[in-house]
């Protein structure tokens, strides 16, 4: 586990964010709960609707203050109201038995429709949006020292999250059976913006994976990588988890990943996450070497 290296930001000074500029996660967070609360009233007029026009047809409501039957449609939906919202002010009565059981119907719905709705309100105000990513591919980078290491990044779109856990599987199938070769785990204390990790393969330490490596390249048909992460929110403390598999035809040739984001100072620019899956590519030669270290052959370019 030594030879597993990790690059974060989490002891750097971010810049104060501007919080009268939603970001993108935010203003779709804020759009979906609206588009939920649109829902729910949208549903609830038509119950009401619906048992107003059932009291309405079938008749037996009364005026308690009057002593007479209700007739106008706008009572129906003002007893139907009531009713559904467990208010229940006694000037409209139900008199009849099938207004009886419409009411107690639509009590009941009540009942059931209120908690659940709030419920669902309550979740989607409070969770997290998928603003946790990681890179499209996964880079076999190359450096000047003939160096080859298994490298990917873990992107935060949203709030800062903690007690960070990563943890790339090589992962086949064998007699219907999913079966792990090897796998590797990191962590980090704070996850800000970006995460790069990094497994050195040319070291004697992870000979197993730079095997099992090996392994995935000649039985790409049923071999592939699983990269999971787990943390928690650091505001709400709830925890996020995710993860992604991917196949041998992910897997990318380059020197290294485009920084998202720039120092001035100990301070950090804004990140543009339209670099996040931007590789420098390798050379014919390079291509050829990373070829010949995983045992491809033809040691041609990728």
């Amino acid at each position: 586990m030594q030879s597993l290296y990790t690059k974060g930001d989490e002891n750097v000074q971010a810049v104060p964010s501007d919080y009268s500029k939603l970001n993108y996660f935010q203003m779709k967070l804020r759009v979906r709960f609206l588009k939920v609360i649109g829902i729910g009233i949208l549903v609830y007029l038509l119950i009401v609707t619906l048992f107003g026009l059932l009291f309405f047809y079938f008749g037996g409501l009364t005026s308690n203050r009057y002593q007479q039957d209700v007739g106008r449609l706008f009572d129906n939906f003002y007893f139907s109201f009531a009713t559904f919202s467990t208010i229940g002010y006694g000037d409209v009565l139900a008199s009849s038995t099938v207004a009886k059981i419409l009411a107690f119907c639509e009590y009941t719905l009540s009942l059931i429709y209120t908690p659940i709705l709030g419920g669902y309100l309550f979740y989607e105000f409070f969770k997290r949006p998928n603003d946790i990513v990681f890179t499209k591919n996964i880079l076999i980078r190359y450096d000047k020292g003939e160096n080859m290491w298994f490298s990917l990044r873990v992107g935060n779109r949203g709030q800062k999250t903690t007690n960070n856990l990563v943890t790339v599987e090589l992962v086949t199938i064998k007699n219907n059976v999913r079966w792990t070769i090897t796998q590797f785990s990191t962590e980090t204390p704070v996850l800000e913006k970006s995460w790069l990790i990094e497994i050195p393969l040319n070291d004697s330490d992870n000979i197993d994976f730079s095997n099992g490596l090996r392994f995935l390249m000649a039985k790409k048909d049923i071999s592939f990588v699983r990269v999971s992460f787990f943390g928690h929110d650091m505001e709400t403390t709830r925890p996020v988890h995710l993860f992604k598999d991917y196949k041998v035809s992910d897997f990318k040739y380059g020197t290294r990943y485009h920084n998202v984001y720039s120092f001035e100072g100990i301070r950090r620019t804004e990140p543009d996450w339209s670099k996040f899956n931007k590789i420098d590519p390798v050379d014919e030669k390079e291509s050829a070497s990373i070829n010949k270290f995983l045992g491809i052959y033809p040691f041609r370019n990728r």
